[in-house]
């Protein structure tokens, strides 16, 4: 099962995969593989990684430097965080760590997720119930240090940590038209109780905004949009990923195509999106016969070849759904001028 999944700039898809570690933290669903798919479908990195006593949990993080955040639970433990930075297409070295003090430990805490601060050189995870907090842990001295919790509120259950950044989640590429003043930088969000997404103040420990909203008792997300509104996902067999502006009010619903626990929002202008733009733009295949045809792209020209003698039927979509050509396409080579983005 895969759990949650992150484009990087290079076009590819890096995502935890359940794994086969022998231990496990209370309620935390494990993984233990780590993978890195290309847009073109190739495994770029395939990574087992099951440390001494602890197991990895159901979040990564990407970091600007090309390396990756894994927080990882043990039943006796409050947890630790690893930076790993990949080797080749399947081996990892360990690079930094940061093992949370005992005193945080409690029966039933595991690190729910992880998030990275660019500006900060801090990293947030938060811990499960019964602790509910936010860790803010110092990524600047080896090993890592905590230097703040926070706590979220009592009850319920916690999930999806992150920081309001003015940067696309893991790089140190700014966010195009970010308002810092409405995003309220280096605020704490997450998901708490099912009932609410919270905002804390790291610097005056104080919550800043509950914004009410019906998540699903596991999973859900939240993430500071670069206007200031907000982007929760319910979670949990969910499909509804809503905008809220700060008053907590709808402003925009967007219903994905099948079932998600988190959502995040990057934009047309994520440099990761570049090849699957023109992709989904040209991406074309013999729905009679599932052979895919040659593509190319010239500015707003498509050259398309069909190679195989049976015909190909083609429909070529916006990022957006929007059909805005087809065709039957024998075995010929045909330069077509839609109306491409």
């Amino acid at each position: 099962a895969v759990c949650v999944a992150y484009p990087l700039e290079d076009g590819s898809v890096l995502f935890p995969l359940r794994g086969n570690c022998p231990t496990r933290a209370d309620g935390a669903h494990p993984s233990g593989r780590f993978q890195k798919i290309t847009w073109e479908g190739d495994v770029a990195w395939d990574f087992k990684f099951c440390p001494d006593n602890y197991t990895p949990g159901y979040d990564i993080e990407p970091m600007p430097n090309g390396n990756v955040l894994i927080p990882a639970d043990n039943r006796s433990s409050a947890g630790v965080v690893y930076e790993i930075q990949p080797n080749g297409t399947s081996e990892g070295t360990i690079v930094w760590q940061c093992v949370l003090p005992s005193s945080l430990n409690s029966r039933g805490t595991y690190i729910n997720s992880v998030s990275y601060n660019t500006d900060l050189d801090l990293i947030l995870v938060d811990l499960q119930t019964p602790q509910n907090k936010f860790v803010v842990i110092d990524h600047s001295v080896s090993p890592g240090q905590v230097v703040s919790t926070h706590d979220i509120g009592s009850g319920g259950r916690v999930h999806a940590a992150i920081w309001s950044t003015k940067y696309f989640i893991g790089t140190a590429t700014p966010l195009p038209d970010a308002d810092t003043a409405a995003m309220r930088l280096n605020n704490l969000l997450a998901v708490h109780n099912s009932s609410e997404a919270v905002e804390v103040n790291m610097t005056t420990d104080s919550k800043v905004k509950s914004y009410r909203y019906s998540f699903s008792r596991n999973e859900g997300s939240v993430q500071r949009l670069p206007n200031g509104n907000l982007l929760v996902q319910k979670g949990l067999n969910g499909r509804t990923i809503t905008e809220l502006d700060d008053n907590g009010s709808t402003v925009a619903t967007y219903t994905s195509k099948g079932r998600c626990s988190r959502a995040y929002k990057y934009g047309a202008s994520f440099a990761g999106f570049d090849k699957l733009n023109v992709a989904m733009v040209t991406g074309v295949a013999d729905v009679r016969t599932g052979k895919s045809v040659s593509v190319k792209r010239s500015g707003r020209n498509l050259t398309i070849r069909n190679s195989e003698v049976s015909p190909a039927y083609i429909r070529i979509i916006t990022p957006q759904g929007k059909t805005v050509f087809s065709m039957k396409l024998r075995n010929t080579v045909t330069c077509i001028s839609p109306d491409l983005p």
